[in-house]
C-alpha cells in the first residue's frame, strides 16, 4: 500500500481529528519546520502544545539539528512561550552521545573528532566524552602550506581520536574536511552522522544539512576504494527511536510522529512501528511530494535501507493541509506562518527601551550557545531609514570592568550614529554568574575581563568563550533585528576591548568592513594584564596561543589594506606604566608593511602639555567618538 493510498487527509473534519488525537498517548514532534522555520514561529503551534498538554498528552521533540544541545533547545523553547522540559528533548547531538558512550562504550583515553557546531561538543560532554575540532576558533581559518605537511605526517592529528562525528557546520573548511579524511584513513576509526538531512528549512526556504557536508567525505573515501558510510544518529535511524524509547519508557502502539519529510520524519516512525504519523507542510515536505510519491512507489530523499512505500501504513494518517494547527483547530483560518508583531525575534529580550537621539537605546538579554550562560547587551538602533535600506553596525567592545551600559551611557557615540544612521552594538566583557572558583578575585581577571578569546584552560574553558560570543551575535543578533545589515559592520573598543577590536579584526580578515581603537592593549604577550589573562586562559606554556591573541604579533602576519585609526592619552597612567604598548603594534605593523593607513594618534594633539593629557577614562572615548564614528563611515555608508 503507497502513501498516497493509505494517507487520510484530515483538514476539516472536526470528529476524525478528535478521533486522531485519542488514539495516542504520546507525540513526537520534530521542530524545524514543524514549530518553527529558522527564528520564526509558525502560527498558532504553541496553542496547539497547550491544547494537547490540556488533553494530558505527553510530548517529546525530536529534532535532527544537531547544532544545539539540548539546554540550547530549551532556551529557544523558552523564548517561544512553548511549555517543554529538558527530558523531552532529543536532539540528534545527544542521540549521537548516547550511542557513542552507552553502545561503543568509547574508553576515556579515546577521544571524537567533531565537524559541527557547539552543541555537538556540548552534549558529548555531558556523557563524559573527550572532543575536538568543534567550535575551535584555530580551525575556523584557511589552510596554511605548514597544515598539509603536519598533516600529513600525522603530526597535526590527535592519535586519541578513535570517532569521527559530522553535523551541520556553519564555519566548514578545506582544513577541518582534510583533518576528517585522515582521521577516516586510520584504521578503526568509526564514522558517525548526526543526521541524513540534506537540506534544512529556514525563513520559508531551504539551505545545506548535515549530510550534504558528510557527502564529501564519503566521496573521498570512495575515491581510495573504501566504502565508508556513516551511521546516521538522527531520524529515521532507530538507533535515535531505540533511545527515545527506551529513556522514556513509551508504547509504540500508542505514540504518534509528527514532521515535515517523508524521508525523515514520517520513515522514523513507521520503521520504528509507531501507531501513527502525522506529516505536515510547513517544512520540506509539500503535497506534491506526496502523490508523486504515491505514483512512483519508492522513498523521497536519500534513506537507506528499505523504501519507505513498501511498508504497510493502515492506521498512519497524513495530512496534506497547509498549516498543521488547522487539524487542531479546524474552525480556525490562519497563515502558514507568524512573524513576530516586534522587532527583535525571541532569542532576545528587551528589558528597556529608551529613547536617544531620535533612534532607541535597547537594553537586551539572551541565552547564549558560546558561554552557556544568558548575557547583556545594549543596542542603539539609529532613526528608521526611508525606504528598504538596512543599517550598517558598529561593534564596540569595552575594557575591564565594565559592562555593555558603560559606553552606551558615557562614549557620546548615539549622537553621531543618529545623525549617520548606523547602529551600535555593545555586549559585555565576559559572562557573569558562573561560580567559578576565582572569578570575582581580581578586575583584571575572570569577570569583567574576558579579553575576547576563548580560553583553553580549565575551570574557564567551558564558557569563557568570548570570541565564540562576539562571532554568535553576528549570527543571532543579525537574525534577529531586521533593521541591521548583515554583510556591513565595523569594530573598535577601548582598552582590553581595543586588543578585542585589532585582534578580531586581524583573525578575520575580510569579515568586518572597519576597525579603530581606543588606548589599546596592543601587545598582551608583553604587558601585565595581557599575560595575567593569557596565562590563566591559555597556560604559560602555550605562547603559541598567546601570540594568536596578540595584535602586535598577527600584525606582521596581516595581508591586505590596513587603514586603522587609534588614539592614545598622553595622560593616561595605564599607557606610562606600559599597559598598551602601540609603539610595539606601531614597529611590528611597519616591519611588515602595514603602516601605510595606520594612523596612530597621541592626544593631545594641541598645546597641553603631557601632564595634562588625556587619561584612560570615558571623557578621553567621549572626546574622540565622532571622529571614530566618522573613520567607520568611509566604510559602512555608501
Amino acid at each position: 500500500m503507497d502513501v498516497a493510498t493509505s494517507s487520510r487527509k484530515l483538514t476539516g473534519d472536526g470528529q476524525a481529528i478528535k478521533e486522531f488525537i485519542d488514539k495516542f498517548d504520546t507525540f513526537l514532534f520534530d521542530c524545524d519546520g514543524v514549530l518553527w522555520s529558522g527564528d520564526i514561529l509558525l502560527d498558532r503551534a504553541a496553542e496547539a502544545i497547550g491544547m494537547l498538554r490540556g488533553k494530558g498528552k505527553r510530548l517529546v521533540f525530536v529534532t535532527n539539528n544537531s547544532t544545539k544541545s539540548r539546554a540550547d533547545y530549551k532556551k529557544k523553547f523558552d523564548n517561544f512561550d512553548i511549555d517543554a522540559n529538558v527530558d523531552e528533548i532529543f536532539g540528534s547531538s545527544y542521540s549521537a552521545a548516547i550511542y557513542i558512550s552507552r553502545k561503543l562504550k568509547l574508553p576515556k583515553n579515546e577521544k571524537v573528532f567533531v565537524i559541527g557546531e557547539s552543541g555537538i561538543e556540548s552534549e558529548l560532554r555531558s556523557e563524559g566524552i573527550f572532543c575536538i575540532g568543534g567550535a575551535d576558533p584555530n580551525l575556523r581559518r584557511d589552510i596554511e602550506p605548514s597544515d598539509y605537511a603536519k598533516i600529513a605526517s600525522g603530526d597535526a592529528l590527535d592519535p586519541a581520536v578513535t570517532v569521527v562525528l559530522a553535523g551541520l557546520d556553519f564555519h566548514i573548511n578545506y582544513l577541518k574536511l582534510s583533518l576528517a579524511f585522515h582521521y577516516l584513513c586510520r584504521p578503526g576509526v568509526r564514522f558517525l552522522l548526526t543526521n541524513i538531512d540534506a537540506t534544512l528549512p529556514n525563513s520559508h526556504a531551504l539551505f545545506p544539512g548535515a549530510s550534504s557536508i558528510a557527502a564529501s567525505l564519503v566521496n573521498m573515501m570512495r575515491s581510495l576504494n573504501r566504502d565508508v558510510e556513516p551511521l546516521a544518529m538522527g531520524k529515521p535511524s532507530q538507533a535515535m527511536m531505540d533511545v527515545v524509547v527506551d529513556i522514556l519508557t513509551l508504547d509504540r502502539s500508542r505514540t504518534c510522529m509528527v514532521g515535515d519529510r517523508l524521508n525523515t520524519d514520517i520513515k522514523f516512525g513507521i520503521e520504528g512501528k509507531l501507531g501513527g504519523t502525522l506529516g505536515v507542510l510547513t517544512g520540506v515536505m509539500r503535497e506534491d511530494d506526496l502523490k508523486q510519491a504515491g505514483k512512483e512507489g519508492r522513498d523521497e530523499g536519500p534513506s537507506a535501507g528499505g523504501s519507505l512505500l513498501t511498508h504497510q501504513v493502515e492506521g498512519h494518517v497524513r495530512s496534506v493541509n497547509n498549516n498543521f494547527i488547522n487539524i487542531i483547530h479546524p474552525e480556525t483560518t490562519i497563515s502558514p506562518q507568524k512573524t513576530l508583531p516586534v522587532t527583535s525575534m525571541p532569542d532576545f529580550k528587551t528589558t528597556a527601551t529608551i529613547a536617544s537621539f531620535g533612534g532607541k537605546l535597547l537594553k537586551l538579554t539572551h541565552y547564549a550557545a558560546a558561554t552557556g550562560c544568558e548575557m547583556a547587551l545594549n543596542l542603539y538602533l539609529p532613526p528608521e531609514v526611508p525606504g528598504s535600506k538596512k543599517a550598517p553596525a558598529l561593534f564596540y567592545l569595552s575594557g575591564l570592568t565594565c559592562t555593555g551600559d558603560n559606553c552606551a551611557e558615557k562614549g557620546f557615540f548615539q549622537q553621531g550614529a543618529s545623525q549617520k544612521g548606523i547602529a551600535v552594538v555593545y555586549p559585555d566583557t565576559s559572562p557573569r554568574g558562573l561560580n567559578i572558583v576565582g572569578e570575582e578575585d581580581a578586575y583584571d581577571f575572570g569577570t569583567g575581563a574576558g579579553f575576547y578569546v576563548d580560553a583553553t584552560q580549565a575551570p574557564w574553558s567551558k564558557s569563557y568563550k568570548m570570541e565564540s560570543y562576539i562571532a554568535e551575535l553576528h549570527t543571532t543578533l543579525f537574525a534577529s533585528f531586521p533593521q541591521l545589515d548583515p554583510e556591513n559592520f565595523g569594530i573598535t573598543g577601548h582598552s582590553m576591548g581595543g586588543h578585542g577590536a585589532l585582534t578580531l579584526f586581524l583573525r578575520n580578515p575580510g569579515k568586518y568592513r572597519s576597525v579603530s581603537a581606543f588606548a589599546p592593549i596592543s601587545n598582551p604577550s608583553n604587558c601585565p594584564w595581557g599575560q595575567k589573562a593569557f596565562q590563566g586562559y591559555f597556560g604559560d606554556e602555550n605562547k603559541d596561543e598567546w601570540k594568536k591573541h596578540d595584535a602586535t604579533e598577527l600584525v606582521k602576519l596581516y595581508k591586505g589594506p590596513l587603514d586603522l585609526l587609534i588614539d592614545v592619552g598622553t595622560g593616561d597612567n595605564f599607557y606610562k606604566q606600559g599597559q598598551l604598548l602601540p609603539e610595539n603594534f606601531a614597529a611590528a605593523a611597519a616591519e611588515a608593511g602595514n603602516d601605510k593607513e595606520l594612523n596612530i594618534r597621541y592626544q593631545p594633539r594641541t598645546n597641553l602639555t603631557q601632564t595634562q593629557g588625556y587619561d584612560h577614562s570615558y571623557y578621553f572615548v567621549s572626546t574622540f567618538a565622532a571622529d571614530h564614528l566618522a573613520h567607520h563611515a568611509k566604510y559602512l555608508l555608501p
